[in-house]
């Protein structure tokens, strides 16, 4: 794809938050976007676990942002931001829009919104080990490994990254 061919698809999706009337669609997308992350693991992977109630619960104690396309969801993220840290998560784009920038523009909006509260010094994202896209991605975004999460009993270890704002 060509860098004004991209920058047109960018044009293609906005950036706004969610409401609870989204939960369903952020849902869905979520299983979507982690189901090619499943087959790496013998246990099911909390994304594709999560449930409706729980998703709506999260969603009164956390941020979440959601690309659309014509009305239609293609990407979401939750964050939360904890005194001088920001914590990202549950970043999921739908596979058919995969290599448009969507991660990246709600990662850049999470940034965003994070530099704009004073305390925030930090955003930091968990990625398992066995998704090499997501710590490409990860690092691409200028966010830098601090501390390995090894889980012994489902074998789901993950690496914790940070990106510092100021």
């Amino acid at each position: 794809m060509k860098d004004t061919e991209v920058r047109e698809a960018w044009a293609m999706w906005s950036v706004e938050e969610a409401g609870r009337e989204d939960a369903e669609e952020i849902l869905s997308l979520q299983q979507q976007a982690f189901q090619a992350n499943q087959k790496h693991y013998d246990v099911l992977l909390p994304e594709m676990a999560e449930t409706l109630p729980e998703l709506l619960d999260d969603m009164d104690d956390c941020h979440v942002l959601v690309a659309r396309d014509q009305g239609r969801i293609v990407g979401a993220i939750r964050y939360r931001i904890s005194g001088s840290t920001c914590h990202a998560y549950r970043l999921a784009v739908d596979p058919a829009y995969a290599h448009l920038d969507i991660g990246r523009s709600l990662m850049w909006a999470v940034e965003q919104r994070a530099m704009a509260d004073e305390e925030c010094r930090e955003i930091v994202i968990i990625t398992r080990l066995r998704d090499a896209p997501a710590i490409l991605f990860s690092l691409k975004m200028g966010y830098r490994p601090f501390q390995l999460m090894v889980d012994r009993e489902h074998q789901m270890d993950a690496i914790r990254f940070a990106k510092r704002l100021r």
